[in-house]
């Protein structure tokens, strides 16, 4: 690329991982929710307001944003899954992961920076190429989800549409799934069984639906969301991570999904909770690990857990 630029080619580069931008363009073009944000001088621009402008929140706003994260109260309870050296087939860089009985943590970064990848990494839906892991004490190989669910984990993907739903599907269907699996094929759930537990759950998370027979693609993608969560609550996890369960749905639904996360908490399930707003994680996360360029940059706990810290971490500690 420099190459090219010193014989007069003008190049566009679009790429997530910020140490890239700052060692070759000149110019940065920030776009957010397909709005031009604004156009920079790359000399004009430290990391640490490039990311402000990204994530649409100013420096000078941020100081007044209150954690309603509640007190953590995990520090003392069992570690339910740990994890040494961890890494994907999908570029993470080796990573160590630990989550206590009743914590709620989560993976921060921008988009791009591996966070989704290390979940996924976590639950065996991307190879994982090295590390150990322990489950509750216990070395386990978690080398593909059925290992995963087969271990008490359940994960709730980023994208539900590709990864989540089964569009043709009815409500019903869709939420024993997992439980099916687990149980196996040859041995299905009768209809009154399935029936049973779709019925509890519609009803748990106030799922609406005209019934358990509709097409789940007949849903809002609120009700959706609340489905895939229903399926992976059924299975009565021990650890649970949600990637963007908040993404793309109304604002009732999004407190609803909160105050759970919370609540299954509060009940002894321990639960990663990604999100791209800042805001979400400070309400429900106790740490918070930080992605960069698919590496785990910094781990932030207790007072560390504001705006500002997050953004400086995740800009490289650059003001």
């Amino acid at each position: 690329m420099r190459d090219l630029k010193s014989r007069g080619v003008g190049i566009i580069f679009v790429t997530h991982f910020l140490d890239q931008v700052y060692e070759v363009c000149d110019r940065i073009t920030v776009l957010r929710d397909g709005q031009l944000v604004g156009e920079y001088e790359i000399e004009s621009l430290p990391r640490v307001q490039l990311v402000s402008k990204m994530l649409g929140k100013e420096l000078d706003d941020m100081a007044d944003i209150k954690n309603d994260a509640p007190e953590f109260k995990a520090a003392d309870n069992e570690v339910v899954y740990e994890a040494e050296e961890l890494c994907s087939s999908e570029g993470i860089k080796p990573f160590d992961f630990s989550i206590r009985k009743g914590e709620v943590n989560g993976f921060t970064g921008l988009l791009g920076s591996g966070r989704s990848e290390c979940v996924r990494a976590i639950f065996g839906a991307d190879k994982v190429t090295g590390g150990t892991v322990k489950v509750e004490g216990r070395t386990v190989k978690i080398n593909k989800p059925i290992d995963a669910m087969k271990n008490g984990i359940a994960y709730l993907p980023e994208d539900r549409k590709r990864d989540g739903i089964i569009g043709d599907l009815s409500v019903r269907d869709n939420i024993i799934l997992a439980l099916q699996v687990k149980k196996g094929f040859f041995k299905p759930f009768s209809k009154a069984e399935a029936i049973k537990f779709a019925e509890e759950y519609i009803k748990l998370l106030d799922i609406k639906t005209a019934s358990v027979d509709t097409p789940i693609k007949s849903l809002s993608g609120g009700n959706q969301q609340k489905v895939i969560l229903g399926r992976w609550l059924l299975t009565h996890p021990k650890y649970l991570i949600l990637d963007e369960p908040t993404r793309g749905i109304d604002v009732g639904t999004k407190v609803d999904i909160q105050k759970l996360v919370l609540k299954l908490a509060s009940e002894g399930m321990s639960i990663t909770f990604i999100s791209s707003e800042t805001d979400e994680m400070l309400r429900t996360c106790s740490r918070l690990l930080v992605m960069r360029d698919r590496k785990l940059v910094g781990v932030l706990e207790g007072s560390e857990l504001t705006q500002n810290t997050i953004m400086n971490t995740i800009a490289g500690g650059e003001q």
